[in-house]
């Protein structure tokens, strides 16, 4: 028998010479308490480039961000990943002219999946960047689905959970009297938490979505492909979607804009009481179809995060920035410790948010759309993160085939 490298092997670590992976040790800061630090935050970044042999993505790429801290008062999310990004391409502060080449990316509108989460940990504030190649992130979801072996699905059936809360509802008296008022309201939180994670799972930018979004080319023939954007399309406008009305693509346009965002997100959660009061932190999530010209005025997905979407969700939803909002009640020794790094200024506001933008096919009209949502925070890994493990598991484990 004959032992051979492995080519599928050869050809992923050929293709993550590509991939850029960042580690900042700052703090979360908004452009205005950044200040001068700006300089030093870009030069640390051009310095990584350079040390790690990181070249310059040209094309269309994907971004994770995640970050953690303990500061007791960082920047709503969306503005610290807006001035990051903006270091990371943009020459306006750079000391030498010459470092334009060690910029990770040429400019926001390349950015096709967004990915950002807070992570509020008792130890010294970090920021971790992935930023992928969009096509070499595309297919590396394709070469799991395919290649690697699934995990085994351990998601609770929806209808029990469902059950489980409306007895909950119908019988309050009679757990009131069997236990107590306070233990009933123990149950009725942790069964709506349940109602709400499991209602919310299906509005994620999951994989499952994307490969769906964007098939794996050239291997199934037209009818196969168009099947699959009908799935897609099913999932992008699931009824507990937020479905956005026509992107501003004239100037002086996005405030009547914000106006009806604000006012489609009011009517949601008077329509689904069960999101009237969230129980747990939330990731917003979002599909973005751009309008059909995209020269001119219009918004890209960070900046479209930053000014239209998260600044009305909060206002509507006000999710809290911990499990049953702990971090906001009485100390209780043993959560002390991980309760004090959440930071109570931040309350009322999402901890992450996750946009892809659709390929044309799914345009409905020449200014485009937003389909929003939102999911219960878990302990998973982030995308690009359980891509990586994924990845490298198969690599590590594959390197040789037998003939």
């Amino acid at each position: 028998m004959c032992k051979k490298f492995n080519l599928k092997t050869l050809n992923l670590n050929k293709k993550r010479k590509r991939y850029i992976d960042l580690i900042l040790k700052i703090d979360p800061e908004s452009k205005k308490s950044m200040g001068k630090k700006q300089v030093e935050i870009q030069k640390e970044i051009i310095n990584q480039m350079k040390k790690k042999r990181f070249k310059k993505i040209r094309s269309t790429i994907s971004v994770e961000i995640i970050v953690n801290t303990s500061n007791q008062n960082p920047p709503r999310i969306e503005k610290f990943v807006k001035n990051l990004l903006d270091l990371m391409h943009k020459e306006e502060i750079l000391e030498d002219i010459n470092d334009t080449e060690f910029l990770p990316f040429e400019e926001d509108r390349n950015v096709k999946y967004l990915s950002v989460r807070y992570m509020f940990l008792p130890k010294e504030s970090s920021v971790f960047v992935r930023i992928r190649p969009f096509s070499s992130f595309i297919s590396d979801l394709h070469f799991i689905d395919t290649e690697i072996k699934k995990d085994e699905s351990d998601n609770e059936d929806f209808m029990s959970i469902k059950n489980h809360y409306e007895e909950l509802i119908l019988n309050k008296k009679q757990y009131i009297n069997s236990f107590s008022l306070k233990a009933y309201e123990a149950m009725l939180n942790l069964a709506t938490l349940d109602m709400q994670k499991s209602l919310t799972s299906n509005m994620g930018v999951s994989p499952f979505v994307i490969k769906l979004i964007y098939p794996k080319k050239g291997t199934k023939p037209d009818f196969i492909k168009d099947t699959y954007r009908e799935w897609g399309e099913q999932l992008i406008n699931f009824p507990i979607r937020i479905k956005l009305p026509e992107i501003p693509t004239e100037k002086n346009t996005s405030q009547k804009y914000k106006v009806e965002i604000k006012s489609q997100l009011s009517s949601y959660i008077e329509e689904r009481t069960i999101f009237k009061t969230l129980k747990a932190p939330v990731v917003v999530t979002v599909f973005y179809s751009p309008p059909v010209k995209k020269k001119g005025f219009y918004k890209d997905i960070d900046n479209i995060m930053l000014e239209y979407i998260l600044p009305i969700f909060n206002e509507i939803f006000t999710p809290p920035l911990s499990l049953l909002n702990l971090h906001m009640n009485e100390r209780k020794e043993g959560l002390t410790r991980f309760t004090d790094a959440i930071p109570k200024s931040l309350n009322g506001s999402a901890m992450g948010y996750e946009i892809i933008e659709l390929p044309k096919k799914y345009s409905e009209s020449e200014k485009g759309f937003l389909s929003v949502g939102f999911r219960i925070v878990d302990l998973e890994d982030s995308m690009i993160q359980w891509i990586d493990k994924k990845i490298e598991s198969y690599i590590e484990n594959n390197k040789y085939v037998y003939a």
